[in-house]
């Protein structure tokens, strides 16, 4: 962000993780908080964030977010889109590939590979890859998006994500003990859920 008169916070908000419960804490906006609030005009007389204003119109966790970043100043150059994973906000391929193989991501990558080379049916493999991905309606992810008045499974009532659906659940795992004929669990419930999928991806087609 450089001088904030074209940056428009409101719509930055909008397009967050948090858009439907700012709707739903807030319901409408302030009628002081036009639309196109852009962000210069959300800057104290001192150049600092007006952080009364903001604790009006959303989260804690978004209004965090946003001090942490430094304000516009109407000396500064214009707004511009920079990437954030560079020092210098300018996108390279060999530095994404960097961040996504070297810098944590390594093993996203190779699932990925994994999932994508599957010589299997290609509807699983975009079932496994929506399983990574966080991409099952659960009650935990309908919870989220105001779909669900709870995140409880209805076998157990612990929270029902993705991993509690596909093998954390007691009565899940009593069908993949018989499925598998498990004397123990020998590991099986263990494992990261990510290589935990691979694997029984990968065993499936070697069936």
């Amino acid at each position: 962000m450089g001088n904030g008169l074209s940056s428009c916070l409101k719509k930055q908000l909008l397009k967050s993780p948090y858009k439907l419960r700012i709707q739903e804490q807030l319901g409408e906006y302030p009628n002081d908080f036009p639309k196109a609030r852009r962000a210069i005009s959300l800057v104290d007389s001192n150049g600092m964030w007006n952080l009364s204003l903001l604790s009006e119109v959303v989260l804690r966790a978004i209004l965090n977010k946003i001090v942490a970043l430094q304000p516009p100043c109407v000396d500064n150059p214009d707004d511009s889109m920079a990437w954030a994973g560079s020092n210098d906000g300018i996108f390279s391929v060999s530095y994404a590939y960097y961040i996504t193989v070297v810098q944590g991501n390594y093993q996203s990558y190779f699932w990925a590979e994994a999932i994508w080379n599957w010589k299997g049916p290609y509807r699983i493999s975009i079932f496994v890859w929506r399983l990574l991905n966080n991409g099952l309606p659960t009650n935990s992810q309908r919870y989220m998006r105001s779909l669900s008045d709870s995140t409880a499974c209805v076998r157990c009532q612990k929270i029902e994500s993705v991993e509690h659906v596909l093998r954390n659940c007691p009565w899940v795992k009593d069908v993949w003990r018989r499925l598998r004929n498990l004397v123990s669990d020998d590991g099986f419930f263990s494992q990261d859920f990510g290589s935990w999928c691979v694997g029984n991806l990968e065993d499936g087609g070697d069936e």
